[in-house]
């Protein structure tokens, strides 16, 4: 296993340590700005203001907005901000969705293809952000962990914005036309030096768990012992003060709240939380079902604040989530039905109708098994590596990836899924796969001509971002069906899959997308192809939209027919369509 895992890493590296310094001297000339929110409740920083709401167990509020053009974003802010008053609600924080270009450079932004979300286009336009609703601001994506690591952590807390993300992407997340993970890495580090520098202004970099590792991992344990290794990094060998998040993926109150002890407990008992993200596998496209969940979910995380305060603000998910980007009126819905919701939290809570002695079990043993698997980890890699460099081990963790770690350092086997092992707590989207794609298997109509036309079969699967859960359960039904799957992961550039097509010779290429760039992606995948003269036929499919600029991502499902991308809508359909294609060629 060492041996693997050794070559797998460069044989220099620089050192870690000098270059943390060099960041704290960065942060020793960074000032901090003023938010509107900050004057409003006389605090200094969002983490005062939240140590003061948990000294009271005040609930708090968190929503997530950001349009593309910065003017629309503006005026969406400051209605949702009017509404939401005058309705009672108090939203306290919202998070800024960014395009994911914003991770570059400024200087390379303009040349990339827009995705959902903003492009701050000045040091004016960073600084407004703070300045037009007295909600506190957050930037989570796309500052800390990516290659404008050093700049962006700057332009946010100039702005004001005191806490600042999301070192977990730096694990996961790509950025297109960017290779150099050296450099990306060193200025990471850079920025993680800037916020300890700046520690006891009440600076922290804040992490989603569930945007690294975490959402390819297949063991609940594990994530916990990832969030270990991230305050090991942060905490211990920075100097930063962490705050982590978690919820996306995880639909199960009971974990939910398991989590939050274990988070808690890891940090000593001093976690002061960003926010607790609403549960987004729970939701469907009949939208009145999915207040359901939203009043599940809030309703625990609610309670769980009440038992045992740490700052975390409550983020429930507008329905609309899992078709498009929530307009400001829905946010205003949501935000006004979180409030009440917070009504029946306090009346279970205060007449005890909550047995807690089963979530505190279930913490004990996400804390025992994830720290086997921490230690594990560390045990392995200070044979390799200076495990006390942040530098040489965020990259051999990087390197080495989630699939690898599981199977190095986790318990018994699984043979079911890519010879993962079993998982001690299974997460929710482990085993949503597993019926998804039993269920999937299960539907296939096919005749025994297709599967026949079909088997043995060589496919290029990837995912053009972040969002890997379409991808996995593709990849499964198509590998009981005897094709040949060669999956290249997440958040992979066109002139990759071309690159990669060409030197696998694939009989065609899957594409898995959510983040408002189907056009364009597609129209660079049949450009690169062209350039290859490949004449692979390319599937894509998931949310088949185009971020234009207006207040809505537009659907392109035609658009890409007409320029050759196969829409083939169900996974049965495209599996019979590929036997089809097979049979003319």
């Amino acid at each position: 296993m060492q041996k693997k895992i050794k070559a797998l890493l460069p044989e220099e590296y620089p050192n870690g340590k000098e270059i943390l310094e060099t960041g704290k001297t960065l942060g020793d000339n960074v000032n901090i700005g003023k938010t509107l929110f900050m004057l409003k409740y006389d605090v200094s920083s969002e983490r005062e203001f939240k140590e003061k709401m948990m000294s009271k167990k005040q609930i708090m509020y968190h929503f997530q907005y950001g349009l593309t053009d910065f003017e629309t974003s503006k005026k969406g802010l400051e209605s949702i901000y009017k509404e939401a008053t005058d309705r009672g609600a108090r939203p306290d924080r919202f998070g800024i969705c960014l395009d994911r270009a914003m991770g570059l450079p400024e200087e390379m932004r303009k040349s990339i293809p827009r995705e959902t979300g903003l492009k701050l286009n000045s040091s004016k336009e960073w600084e407004l952000i703070g300045q037009i609703v007295p909600i506190q601001p957050h930037f989570g994506d796309h500052i800390i962990g990516s290659p404008a690591s050093v700049e962006n952590t700057i332009n946010a807390l100039n702005a004001g914005v005191t806490t600042v993300g999301n070192f977990s992407q730096y694990f996961t997340y790509e950025y297109p036309q960017w290779k150099d993970n050296l450099t990306r890495t060193i200025n990471t580090i850079k920025a993680c030096g800037i916020m300890s520098r700046l520690r006891d202004r009440g600076v922290m970099i804040h992490s989603n768990i569930e945007d690294g590792f975490a959402s390819q991992f297949t063991d609940c344990c594990s994530i916990i012992g990832w969030a270990m290794m991230e305050y090991y990094i942060v905490e211990e060998l920075i100097g930063a003060k962490l705050t982590h998040c978690f919820g996306n993926l995880t639909d199960n109150p009971k974990m939910r709240m398991a989590y939050l002890l274990a988070l808690d407990e890891i940090h000593g008992k001093e976690l002061v939380g960003s926010m607790v993200n609403g549960n987004t596998i729970s939701a469907t496209e009949d939208l009145d079902r999915n207040f359901a969940p939203v009043a599940s979910y809030c309703i625990f995380d609610m309670v769980m604040q009440m038992k045992n305060p740490t700052g975390h603000a409550i983020g429930p998910l507008p329905v609309t989530e899992l078709i498009r980007i929530p307009s400001w009126e829905e946010n205003v819905q949501i935000q006004v039905f979180g409030n009440q919701l917070e009504k029946e939290a306090t009346r279970i809570y205060e007449n005890d109708l909550i047995n807690f002695q089963p979530v505190y079990e279930l913490k004990d043993v996400l804390i025992e098994k994830g720290r086997q698997f921490y230690n594990n980890i560390l045990d392995c890699l200070s044979d390799i590596i200076d495990v006390q460099d942040p530098l040489q081990l965020m990259i051999a963790l990087k390197k080495i990836g989630p699939v690898k770690l599981e199977e190095y350092f986790n318990v018994t086997k699984n043979q079911k899924v890519s010879a993962r092992k079993k998982p001690a707590v299974p997460t929710k989207m482990f085993e949503h796969v597993l019926e998804i794609v039993d269920d999937e298997i299960k539907n296939l109509n096919l005749s025994e001509e297709t599967k026949e036309s079909v088997k043995g079969k060589k496919l290029i699967i990837a995912s053009t971002d972040v969002h890997e859960f379409g991808k996995m359960v593709i990849s499964e039904v198509l590998k009981s069906l005897d094709i040949e799957v060669v999956d290249l992961g997440s958040s992979v550039e066109a002139d990759t899959v071309i690159d990669e097509a060409n030197k696998h010779k694939p009989d065609a290429i899957v594409i898995s997308t959510y983040n408002g760039l189907a056009l364009t992606y597609g129209k660079s995948l049949l450009a690169n192809a062209q350039k290859h003269q490949l004449e692979t036929p390319i599937f894509m499919g998931g949310r088949l939209n185009e971020d234009t600029g207006e207040e809505l991502p537009i659907d392109v499902t035609e658009d890409l027919k007409e320029i050759g991308i196969i829409i083939s809508g169900t996974l049965n359909n495209m599996i019979q369509t590929l036997g089809q294609l097979n049979a003319t060629n």
